[in-house]
């Protein structure tokens, strides 16, 4: 695969989503190879797992900075004097660490009120993160019970569209590493998509027609 920029169908995360899913690797010469592309194989649940890979970018472009013009250069490259020249800081790193430069050029309030705003944003979103997570390892537990009771890969198939869909989406605010400032109304929405997500895939395995279900228990097929 060559380096790819997964931005055809614009920015938000279901877009790069849908661009992977219609993805698929390149043919060798002698014409091994091809098939639905996907980043690995997820040992537990036998799942193709897509891997997001650090969108800053793409998840700044649904905040505000965006909508107002903000670059990234502005916050972690902010202006500053050498001598009689005015020139972008190299020092690229994280706002907080420059507050002063960085957001009260804007922002026109306390350095400590801006700080204590940002901390209230991150570990809101952490906890959510927190909280995908627990539900995502409840959902593995869930498809590896189904595994071992017998359940085929046709059976298991709606179910490992729901793991990729919740997987895509917590890791989409893990690796995106700002904690949700850069959008924090719509890494809420993701992080929440990822937990139903979750949540789904575990009601599909106890609605397996399997000799034994997830908690133990005989089940049937529930209409």
């Amino acid at each position: 695969m060559t380096l790819t920029f997964p931005w055809s169908n614009r920015l938000k995360m279901e877009d790069l989503e849908a661009e992977w899913d219609a993805t698929e690797f390149p043919q060798a010469e002698e014409g091994s190879g091809g098939g639905e592309f996907f980043d690995y194989i997820h040992k537990e649940t036998g799942t193709n797992v897509f891997k997001a890979q650090h969108p800053e970018f793409e998840l700044w472009s649904q905040g505000i900075h965006a909508r107002s013009g903000v670059s990234c250069s502005d916050c972690h490259m902010p202006y500053e004097k050498i001598g009689a020249t005015k020139v972008s800081s190299h020092w690229v790193r994280s706002p907080m660490l420059n507050i002063n430069k960085a957001c009260q050029t804007c922002h026109k309030i306390p350095e400590q009120e801006i700080k204590d705003r940002v901390d209230i944003l991150q570990d809101r979103t952490r906890a959510m993160i927190d909280r995908a997570a627990v539900a995502m390892t409840d959902m593995f537990d869930a498809i590896i019970d189904v595994r071992k009771a017998g359940a085929t890969d046709e059976q298991l198939a709606p179910i490992r569209t729901l793991q990729r869909k919740s997987m895509w989406r917590l890791d989409y605010i893990v690796s995106e590493n700002s904690k949700g400032f850069h959008a924090s109304q719509e890494s809420a929405r993701i992080l929440a998509e990822s937990m139903d997500y979750s949540r789904q895939a575990i009601a599909l395995c106890y609605k397996l027609d399997l000799e034994k279900a997830p908690n133990g228990k005989a089940v049937t097929n529930v209409e």
